[in-house]
């Protein structure tokens, strides 16, 4: 069974869960994927713990014109992954938790902004700016809703990543027989657990991180999450 595209993941679902002729559970499955879509992007704690996916699949860059203290984040963010001036020498912009934030910035002094905080749906920045400034944010951003859109990378190269959530999904529920909960949990736990650890190597070709001194370059960037 080819799964690549929404209507084929509808169908997979269905089929896994005996039910293709049961209008009950076909009925649901969009349900159960959207469900299984919050899983994938943003985690689940007990019983059923799984962590966000985070994989270069995810990520898209863009610049922020920063002209205020508040800027807002862009649609479907998920977390940083690195965050600069784009001035000469470019500047890394240090996160701060919030209450970190505002114990160092509650002055009213503006200058060329040296840190960065999250607060609900906006970015902000200490100190406020003194003029326009561009920063070039890289993140990691959920991608559009299968129900939005007939495809996308993650579902294209790895279907059994949708296909286990959504069958967990279902099993957690009751629409399946729920002793197969642990079954589909496990199997979801390591595709994405697969993905993670592929895009790990990818990135760093197995070879062991080492720390440069090179100033002339913009330096490595700490990976920042979003609390969800």
């Amino acid at each position: 069974m080819t799964i690549s595209t929404y209507a084929e993941l509808q169908t997979a679902v269905a089929t896994w869960l005996a039910g293709s002729g049961d209008t009950e559970i076909t009925g649901n499955v969009a349900d159960l994927i959207t469900l299984a879509e919050q899983r994938i992007f943003y985690g689940a704690e007990a019983p059923y713990e799984s962590p966000p996916l985070r994989h270069r699949w995810l990520e898209a860059s863009g610049d922020l014109t920063i002209s205020a203290q508040s800027v807002a984040l862009p649609s479907g963010f998920l977390g940083v992954r690195r965050l600069y001036l784009d001035t000469d020498p470019k500047v890394e912009l240090d996160f701060l938790p919030p209450i970190d934030f505002w114990f160092r910035y509650t002055g009213s002094a503006t200058g060329r902004p040296a840190a960065f905080t999250i607060e609900g749906d906006n970015i902000l920045f200490g100190r406020a700016p003194d003029a326009t400034y561009t920063g070039k944010l890289l993140y990691y951003k959920k991608l559009d809703a299968l129900s939005t859109t007939p495809s996308n990378t993650l579902l294209t190269n790895a279907p059994g990543v949708y296909l286990y959530a959504a069958l967990l999904e279902a099993s957690a529920l009751g629409a399946d027989d729920p002793g197969k909960a642990q079954y589909w949990h496990a199997l979801f736990r390591s595709a994405i657990g697969g993905l993670m650890r592929s895009d790990r190597l990818d990135r760093y070709s197995g070879a062991p991180l080492q720390i440069r001194g090179d100033t002339s370059s913009p330096p490595q960037f700490k990976q920042l999450s979003r609390a969800n």
